[in-house]
């Protein structure tokens, strides 16, 4: 049932001072760079954010998939809920949790599942875990025994009585697409997508045997109360289903509603089902009469509401880019927030200043992050007004007291020199399309498309004046600097070397053609990486900027972003789905090679 990927910020342990899907940054001026040796192992030491796509109440505690990380909040007393601990960092984004006694089943997609000791709440550590052939999208446990419905895989069942050592004790091939799953009694009951929800015995988890089908559109979710299962159908109308399963081997409809919107996740409790529908909010219907359900309320979240889960008639619902709504429901008609924790859910791009990073997401907008505790990160403001649509071009640079964002072609200025008080200052629309800057005291290089290399004064934001200009005969994508040389990433142009020690008449000294269409530059002393739209990048040799002479190629994936010290380079590698961060050595540039 989860179909999003997140987009997190891990902090490591290096000379790196954060990561995103799609940006790093690197403290190229380090004094004592790191060493191959030093950085063969990437460890993260801090995470914040991510999509909220899982939740799970359970014994007073509310638990919260956050990106790669779950978050723990008491809510002993609903109305004042307080978040009490945090998970170690996961293998993967949280998909879905299960909740058996002192242990929490994080299903982690491409990672399988890691089993968790949380008898502590403040201190949860990871006891084991498993992985399968596919992208696990659900698990539930009975006993010693934990029942896995993946994508792409088969339905597999794992002996978890040794939590460090699960091993598995069957899997059924006929059913290979699992989105959600319920186990009652010996019957595992599988929301099979476009198979419909199926009935299997588990009795014995060396021979599972198909029972019934219940055929429906897209079977995203299931839960079992007694005599009776409620389908989420994802794709149908109506979206919520009412299956008679008291004959396995014969499952028949008997109710339904059609509720707006598409039938996610589903949760019981009492005579009430909570359908989470994506766009349309979570609805409330009474199932006292399975027969005839009947809504009775509805409550609209601001992201993607994908997964609910209850307690005592609070709501815990993932609302995917939109963090997490913590809703009383305890009178259907009139539901009340009680609790928003607003996450950094798809992270577009940063930008690092010290110990603050500045961050684009599509529901926070433009947010400063404080790492000065990278274990720790907190979120310190965010200012969803500043920027509009998130779903165009962006790109950010920082200086510290002032931050650029070229976005939707334009360039926006902020001012950051209060992180906990970010303020819009203006808009400056360049005559060409703004692709990335970078900003080196109060002149800002501008990457223009089309127009080429753009410089500009920023030193008055209200009144930006053009200082120099340089047309190159490519398209200008990317943009480094040292100050007295500019390095364009320039497309079918390849790597154009342009002087701009006199700003107001920079000329090209040197040109490098890589034999493919230059995307993307990082800069570190007299080495620079480029990289080509469709994969590869070389490692070119500056010290003469008159010659730029290749000194190595890396046959990469796609480079989504890159950044380098003296010795060792960054590349975020897109893999398609998930992008890898990759680290070069640079030390030996004619071969470079992978560290990490």
């Amino acid at each position: 049932m989860k179909r999003l990927l997140t987009l997190a910020l891990l902090l490591l342990p290096l000379v790196i001072g954060g990561l995103a899907l799609g940006k790093i940054t690197a403290n190229a001026e380090s004094s004592t760079p790191a060493s191959p040796q030093e950085t063969s192992l990437l460890t993260p030491a801090g995470h914040f954010g991510g999509l909220v796509d899982a939740t799970a109440a359970a014994n007073g505690y509310a638990y919260i998939g956050s990106g790669v990380q779950i978050l723990v909040y008491d809510v002993s007393t609903p109305d004042a809920p307080v978040q009490v601990g945090a998970s170690p960092i996961l293998a993967g984004t949280v998909r879905d949790i299960e909740i058996s006694g002192t242990r929490l089943y994080a299903a982690l997609g491409n990672a399988g599942v890691q089993i968790l000791d949380i008898s502590d709440p403040q201190h949860i550590t990871i006891l084991g875990g498993y992985t399968t052939d596919g992208q696990v999208s659900a698990v539930r446990v009975v006993g010693n025994y934990a029942y896995t419905a993946s994508i792409f895989d088969y339905f597999r069942v794992f002996d978890v009585s040794s939590p460090a050592h699960p091993t598995q004790c069957g899997q059924f091939d006929a059913v290979y697409i699992g989105e959600g799953v319920d186990v009652v009694g010996t019957y595992a009951y599988v929301a099979a997508g476009g198979d419909g929800l199926r009935i299997l015995d588990v009795s014995d988890c060396h021979n599972i045997a198909s029972l019934g089908t219940y055929p429906s559109t897209y079977a995203r979710d299931v839960a079992v109360s007694g005599d009776y299962a409620y389908l989420a159908d994802g794709y149908g109308s109506p979206n919520f289903v009412v299956v008679n399963v008291s004959n396995p081997d014969a499952p028949a409809k008997i109710g339904s509603l059609a509720a707006p919107g598409e039938g996610y996740a589903v949760a019981l409790e009492g005579s009430m089902a909570y359908l989470a529908t994506w766009d349309n909010g979570v609805h409330f219907i009474d199932i006292s009469n399975p027969a005839a359900p009947a809504e009775l309320g509805f409550y609209n979240t601001p992201g993607r509401a994908e997964f609910v889960s209850v307690l005592d008639g609070y709501l815990y619902v993932a609302d995917t880019w939109g963090g997490t709504r913590f809703i009383d429901a305890n009178t259907p008609s009139n539901p009340a927030l009680v609790y928003a924790y607003a996450s950094p859910g798809e992270m577009y791009d940063l930008a690092v200043a010290g110990t603050s990073v500045f961050g684009l997401d599509n529901s926070l907008g433009f947010y400063t992050i404080d790492a000065t505790h990278p274990q720790s990160p907190t979120l310190e403001a965010h200012e969803g007004s500043i920027l509009g649509d998130m779903t165009m071009q962006y790109s950010m640079a920082t200086s510290g007291a002032l931050t650029l964002i070229t976005h939707n072609g334009n360039l926006e200025v902020i001012d950051t020199s209060d992180p906990a008080q970010p303020a819009f200052l203006s808009t400056y629309t360049t005559p060409g399309t703004a692709h990335k800057a970078t900003l080196r005291g109060t002149l800002a290089y501008v990457a223009d498309g089309e127009n080429g290399l753009l410089i500009l004064d920023v030193s008055n934001p209200y009144t930006i004046q053009t200082v120099g200009h340089f047309d190159t005969l490519g398209e200008t994508f990317d943009v480094a600097t040292d100050g007295h040389y500019a390095y364009l990433a320039d497309g079918d142009q390849g790597l154009r070397v342009v002087d701009v020690s006199t700003p107001d008449t920079p000329h090209e000294v040197g040109n490098f053609q890589p034999g493919g269409y230059a995307r993307g530059i990082a800069l570190a002393g007299h080495k620079v990486m480029l990289s080509l739209t469709y994969g590869g990048l070389y490692v070119v040799n500056v010290s003469n900027p008159a010659t730029p002479t290749s000194t190595g190629f890396y046959n990469t994936m796609i480079a989504e972003d890159m950044a380098a010290t003296d010795r060792v380079g960054f590349v975020l590698a897109n893999q398609f789905l998930p992008s890898r961060l990759q680290m070069l050595d640079l030390t030996q540039p004619l071969t470079p090679t992978v560290l990490a």
